[in-house]
């Protein structure tokens, strides 16, 4: 999601060095209003002041997901120089929560290096609209000036629920009172962006695009969760909660997406082939039998997350949280893609990658010491080394609805299998400054999760050749179904019944985006660079919590991001 400015810049500069023809030179013109429809995915960070001083841990949420809308718009064309206007607006499905309001505190009178004597909180963000109202600048580029690249900015806008609950495993007469607060409101803001747009007739076009929207503080209030039932205990005794204070909001949204733009006035052929049918006219990309069979090294960085909520209190309100971040992988990958006379098309990959990179930060709010208790530990997080596996494949079945020499655009719908598993190596507690390492040798396992994530996918891939040999491919599949199953091991749970197992299901929706850029060293050989980023989320799964029958709601999310290196090779029956 990162790299979507850097490249496209790379791309433009390319199609400018290797084919500069200018618009003014061609019978196009990009002059004219358009309308059109979009999809793609995003990532939400949201950052939460603290009022109740420096946080030991957290403040920032991540909400990836899909999104999909349509745009509204007026270009000018003056040379090779293209201006415009345009509004858009997406309905989107951008969740997640994150540690907050949790501040280093110690207790009165206490071990000034324990910095766990506060209860803190969970913040939860769901973003389900936002829209820009942008002006727009390019250069039209290429063979009869069909490529548009272009920068805009202007104005944002988002509507955002944001929810906030006190963290507690302890019984309601224990510690501090379940609480929470929301509130719902819509914020302005600005936003840059860059993109490419490509003529594939007199009025359809296709485009790639980024886009970074910003938004201003606004005041949300935590929640108000009253004293302690119990301050005289030990390690309440001392200890704080959430008490309804002000804080404040901002949110930061990336967002790359691919757009299919009409325009209503006929704006010149761009290419004789074409005929009046526009769009939807076979072409010679290949009119027979095609298959491409590629490899590529893989590098990629994971991250899971699981939010235990409370037996009689429904998430965000959190007993426990377990974030395995920057979980690094390398591995090689194959792919492949198969287009028949009839413009159906099969294709897929299949992966696999280990790493040793990472770290796990384990969180529990209200930890008892004793059986029966003596001692309350109101917060407790550790940290750890991580070592990990995965392999993964897709495999998808679409129709080539356009196939030119020029393009490709395939919707498609598909299957996607991804498994991993992660090793947490050695403890430290950072709940004291400085941090104290947990017993055990540093390579001993603490921790241990295995996932699985099946998904059906609804997608649709684009192909573009911005030069005989230069070729950029996108593609956004949306994941209305997700299945999750996965086990979270405590191999140094002393006080489990019969396992250290804890059974984990649910289902839920996600997004997977992959961008490539290609060049044909011949008619056989290409290699290529790309991009992509995987977002799953099961907002309300279960766990059998240490096989016991004693189920426990969880909120469960991943995210792949991966960089990679290709080469294939093309063959195919004449046309």
């Amino acid at each position: 999601m990162r790299f979507g400015r850097k490249g496209l810049a790379v791309a433009a500069t390319l199609v400018w060095a290797a084919n500069p023809t200018l618009a003014d030179e061609a019978p196009f013109n990009w002059t004219g209003f358009y309308v059109g429809a979009h999809a793609g995915g995003g990532i939400a960070y949201g950052e939460f002041s603290n009022p109740y001083g420096p946080n030991l841990f957290g403040g920032e949420t991540r909400s990836p997901g899909p999104f999909v809308g349509g745009q509204i718009g007026y270009n000018f064309q003056d040379g090779i120089f293209v201006y415009g206007l345009q509004a858009d607006a997406s309905w989107a499905n951008l969740r997640g929560a994150a540690t907050c309001m949790q501040p280093a505190r110690s207790l009165p009178g206490g071990n000034p290096q324990f910095m766990g004597a506060a209860f803190g909180g969970t913040c939860q963000s769901e973003l389900d609209w936002f829209g820009t109202f942008t002006a727009r600048g390019g250069v039209a580029l290429g063979e009869g000036g069909r490529v548009l690249v272009y920068g805009k900015g202007g104005l944002a806008w988002l509507h955002n629920d944001v929810e906030m609950a006190q963290n507690n495993i302890l019984a309601p007469d224990a510690g501090p009172p379940d609480a929470s607060s929301g509130s719902s409101s819509v914020q302005w803001g600005w936003t840059l962006g860059a993109g490419l747009e490509y003529a594939l007739s007199s009025r359809w076009s296709l485009g790639f695009e980024y886009d970074y929207l910003s938004f201003a503080n606004r005041t949300v209030v935590t929640p108000a969760s009253g004293p302690m039932a119990d301050p005289t205990f030990p390690g309440i005794d001392g200890s704080t909660a959430l008490d309804g204070r002000a804080a404040r909001a901002s949110h930061d949204l990336h967002t790359v997406k691919l757009a299919l733009n009409y325009a209503l006035n006929d704006r010149g052929e761009v290419a004789s082939e074409l005929g009046p049918a526009g769009l939807f006219v076979p072409g010679t990309f290949g009119r027979g039998l095609q298959v491409e069979i590629g490899g590529r090294y893989v590098y990629g960085w994971s991250r899971f997350q699981q939010d235990l909520g409370k037996h009689y209190v429904a998430l965000p309100a959190n007993a426990s949280r377990l974030t395995w971040e920057d979980v690094g992988t390398g591995g090689p990958e194959t792919y492949w893609r198969v287009d028949t006379p009839w413009n159906f098309v099969l294709k897929g990959i299949v992966g696999v990658g280990r790493g040793s990179s990472g770290e796990i930060f384990d969180e529990d709010w209200g930890l008892t010491i004793g059986d029966p208790p003596t001692e309350v530990v109101p917060y407790q997080i550790t940290r750890s080394d991580i070592s990990s596996s995965l392999n993964y494949f897709s495999i998808d079945g679409g129709y080539n609805i356009a196939r030119t020499d020029t393009y490709r655009i395939t919707p498609f719908v598909g299957y996607n299998y991804f498994h991993y598993k992660m090793n947490a190596l050695g403890c430290s507690f950072q709940n004291f400054a400085p941090a104290l390492p947990c017993n055990g040798a540093p390579t001993m396992v603490f921790l241990q999760e295995t996932d699985k994530w099946r998904s059906l996918r609804l997608g649709t891939s684009a192909e573009l050749m911005l030069t005989p040999q230069l070729k950029v491919a996108g593609e956004v599949a949306y994941l209305p179904y997700v299945s999750y199953a996965g086990v979270d091991n405590h191999p140094r749970r002393e006080d489990a019944i019969g396992t250290t197992r804890s059974p984990q299901n649910g289902v839920g929706t996600g997004v997977q985006l992959e961008g490539v850029v290609s060049y044909d060293l011949t008619d056989q050989i290409s290699v290529g660079v790309g991009a992509r980023f995987w977002s799953m989320q099961v907002p309300k799964g279960l766990t059998n919590f240490f096989s016991s029958n004693e189920f426990t709601q969880e909120r469960f999310s991943t995210e792949h991001t991966a960089i990679f290196a290709q080469g294939s090779y093309k063959f195919g029956m004449p046309d």
